[in-house]
């Protein structure tokens, strides 16, 4: 009775079960692997049949027979394999274990599981993991996987290459991950716990490679967790930032250099919004109408440009209460009158341009101070007025007693023709009068020339 229900037990097993003697001759089977071998042979299997050749597949004879070798010395063989011919194709995990009759071995058991379903998803979600990784690895940003206690349990080739270039050290999975960071103050030593906490975080880590180079990264810190919901560790994302560092610390110097540069400009300088109100004054500007810098950013150009008022629209101007207003305020060179924090009337010069900044509309208006160049051109006209009327008294008032000089030289000399000795004398004194007269008649005419270009 007791070998019945075991039979029964046997047949109904899910796994093929051949007892095969030590010649390959089948001693017993079950009714699973009856079945499965007359799928693939379409031969029924029966006691005392050999099992080898007649009843393994051609590409399996080799496996076959190592497996049996082992299972007759002792030892048992396990291994997965998929067994196929021109009827079926599926994957086994077979079993061929040593059999004994009271310590005498006897011959071999062989048992097939058919794991065709597990194994077709184990190859799926290997492929998939395949996939998964040729896609990390060929990212830009470093993807580093740690444990709870730093070992680093998986990374894409972007950060083994990172780790290898900046430390020259190899071997990773299951490294420490702190040998890679020997500066404790780092901030992976801030955030790389707050992950373990269930902190997201995003920032900027530097630190010094193996060449003592400054490298920067942009890393986030994100909490790993498994099926379960249980923490398993922390994923490192970083993408190398260097040359955009290197840049904005560039554009930062540059914008110091100019900022200098602006400030100490020997004219003034205004940066305002499109509604004029000053956003930036450098320290000529401030100087022209009087305000400190802090004054002078609460006011409107409006309020510092006597003739220079905001239309119908916040967007135009109006200048000299024209009917039509000016849409963009650009000048170059143009004369206004300036008001100071002191009430102050200042002539001065503006010149102006506009430029977008994140889709805003600013303006950049330059200020010069015209009233030493008003008050000098007064002096030179002043001065010019003075030479004209020099030229006039010279042309007019000297000239007319030389003239009268050499009109009596000229008499005298005719009415005393006879007399040699006065005669010499006059015609002396009539050739230094002639010269007298040219040299007053250059000073006017150079007189003149200056006056003409100075007006």
């Amino acid at each position: 009775m007791r070998s019945k229900f075991l039979t029964a037990i046997i047949d109904n097993s899910p796994e093929s079960i051949v007892l095969i003697g030590k010649n390959h001759e089948v001693l017993a089977f079950n009714r699973t692997i009856k079945e499965v071998l007359l799928k693939y042979h379409n031969k029924e299997l029966k006691e005392g049949d050999l099992y080898y050749p007649d009843f393994v597949v051609e590409d399996n004879q080799d496996l076959y027979l190592t497996a049996f070798k082992t299972a007759i010395a002792g030892k048992p063989f396990i291994v997965q394999n998929l067994t196929k011919n021109e009827n079926v194709s599926r994957w086994f995990e077979y079993r061929m274990l040593p059999v004994y009759d009271h310590k005498e071995l006897i011959g071999v058991t062989l048992s097939a599981k058919d794991i065709t379903t597990e194994k077709e998803a184990e190859i799926k979600i290997i492929e998939l993991s395949r996939k998964f990784k040729a896609i990390l690895d060929n990212t830009e940003d470093s993807i580093t996987l740690l444990d709870t206690n730093y070992k680093i349990l998986a990374l894409n080739q972007v950060a083994e290459k990172t780790i290898q270039n900046n430390t020259q050290k190899g071997d990773f999975i299951g490294a420490d991950f702190r040998n890679y960071i020997p500066d404790t103050e780092n901030s992976f030593y801030q955030y790389y716990p707050k992950a373990l906490e269930g902190e997201i975080s995003s920032v900027e880590i530097s630190y010094k490679n193996i060449n003592n180079e400054l490298i920067w990264y942009q890393t986030v810190f994100n909490p790993v967790y498994d099926t379960e919901c249980k923490l398993m560790g922390v994923s490192i994302f970083a993408k190398d930032i260097t040359n955009q560092k290197k840049l904005e610390q560039k554009l930062v110097e540059s914008e110091k250099r100019f900022q200098k540069i602006i400030s100490l400009a020997p004219v003034g300088i205004i940066i305002t919004n499109k509604g004029f109100q000053i956003n930036y004054a450098n320290h000529c500007a401030t100087d022209i109408f009087e305000f400190d810098e802090a004054e002078i950013h609460n006011q409107n150009l409006i309020e510092l440009i006597e003739n220079f008022s905001i239309g119908n629209s916040n967007n135009n101007i109006k200048v000299d209460d024209l009917d039509t207003d000016i849409d963009t305020p650009l000048f170059i060179q143009e004369k206004f009158v300036g008001k100071s924090k002191n009430e102050k009337l200042i002539p001065v010069l503006l010149s102006s341009s506009a430029f977008f900044n994140k889709g805003d509309l600013f303006y950049i208006f330059t200020v010069e101070d015209i009233s030493d160049i008003n008050q000098k051109n007064l002096i030179i006209e002043k001065q010019t007025e003075k030479l004209r009327d020099l030229a006039w008294y010279q042309s007019h008032i000297f000239r007319a007693p030389l003239s009268s000089i050499l009109g009596l030289c000229k008499l005298i000399s005719l009415q005393h023709s006879d007399n040699v000795e006065l005669n010499q004398k006059i015609s002396y004194l009539l050739t230094s009068a002639t010269q007298l007269d040219n040299i007053v008649r250059e000073i006017v005419r150079e007189s003149e020339a200056i006056s003409k270009n100075q007006i």
